[in-house]
């Protein structure tokens, strides 16, 4: 077991390693004890010590060879995992929100505009000048340093690959999940609809690829055959998570009511339940109890695929949630 100065931010695994960030500094975990442990901060200089910019997501290729990370200064950074070494930076022109290897050279971000690109792990060669962040925002097509995949009119919070790699499925704020081809992500197959709050987490367990699990902003982890669009079922989680969380979401301030003079501490609630839940006079909670499911995952325990996920704000990381058959 490691221990770090500051928490985990993002956590990733292979074969043969564990990466995981902790503010700006990535670190590798190798599952052989004949390796070394090692990090890679983003900045090594002396003379700025403090966190430069913290990494939010990690991926790992499927032939478990790279590693990608995306840090909040909307960088991508590239990794080779054998030995561990940084390849390449690149910059997004938004911040991401999802990041994936849709092959051993392909990797897959999901931005906070609507936008999913494909980005090779080797940087392309570009000549003449590059367009403005703003020529790119007003035209995805134009960033020169990956392909345009698809877009949504919401910010999307999640995307996976089918197996197969035919299929690309997406989720955003709006409740929408959206299955499309893949590469030629215009031709869109189908909307799984039924969804009662945002969707901000998907997964298809490795050894049922015809099911597709989401979860989010509502009360319930969905089930989905994602290749027919019908819902399988569904599993309750608040009475799992609620008794656990310590952190509430952030609050907004109402601005249809006089904001009392209750600031700082009070505007945070008080301890029990009811403060904890109950927003103070002149904030409003996101609805749903702020609940918002970060993580979902499945591990085979004897002949059940159970299902784990991890809820933003609880002491608790991971719940026992369901079982597939």
């Amino acid at each position: 077991m490691s221990t770090y100065p500051l928490p985990p931010l993002a956590l990733a695994s292979s074969s043969s390693h564990v990466l995981v960030s902790t503010g700006s500094t990535i670190h590798s975990i190798p599952l052989e004890s004949t390796e070394q442990p090692s990090s890679l901060p983003l900045s090594s200089s002396a003379a700025q010590p403090h966190i430069t910019s913290l990494v939010r997501l990690i991926a790992v290729s499927p032939d478990n060879t790279h590693a990608a990370t995306i840090s909040d200064d909307k960088t991508l950074r590239t990794y080779s995992l054998f030995p561990f070494s940084l390849l390449s930076t690149r910059q997004a022109s938004k911040r991401c929100s999802a990041l994936s290897f849709a092959s051993p050279s392909d990797i897959i971000t999901s931005d906070k505009v609507g936008d999913v690109y494909r980005y090779p792990l080797e940087p392309r060669a570009t000549e003449g000048p590059r367009p403005t962040v703003t020529e790119i925002a007003t035209d995805p097509s134009k960033n020169p340093d990956a392909d345009l995949v698809l877009g949504h009119v919401s910010v999307i919070t999640a995307h996976v690959l089918t197996p197969d790699g035919k299929r690309i499925i997406t989720a955003d704020r709006d409740e929408h999940i959206r299955v499309s081809r893949y590469p030629k992500a215009y031709v869109i197959d189908k909307y799984l609809f039924g969804s009662n709050g945002f969707v901000s987490a998907l997964h298809i367990p490795q050894n049922k690829p015809e099911v597709l699990i989401s979860g989010g902003g509502e009360n319930a982890l969905r089930m989905w055959d994602w290749s027919s669009g019908k819902q399988l079922g569904s599993v309750g989680i608040w009475e799992a998570i609620l008794p656990h969380r310590r952190v509430r979401s952030s609050m907004r301030r109402n601005k249809r009511a006089k904001l009392s003079a209750h600031t700082g501490d009070a505007a945070m609630g008080g301890e029990g339940e009811k403060g904890f839940y109950d927003a103070p006079e002149g904030w409003v909670l996101p609805s749903g109890q702020g609940v918002c499911v970060k993580k979902i995952d499945t591990m085979v325990v004897g002949d059940e695929t159970v299902v784990l996920f991890f809820s933003e704000g609880s002491v608790v990381t991971t719940y026992l949630a369901a079982c597939l058959g």
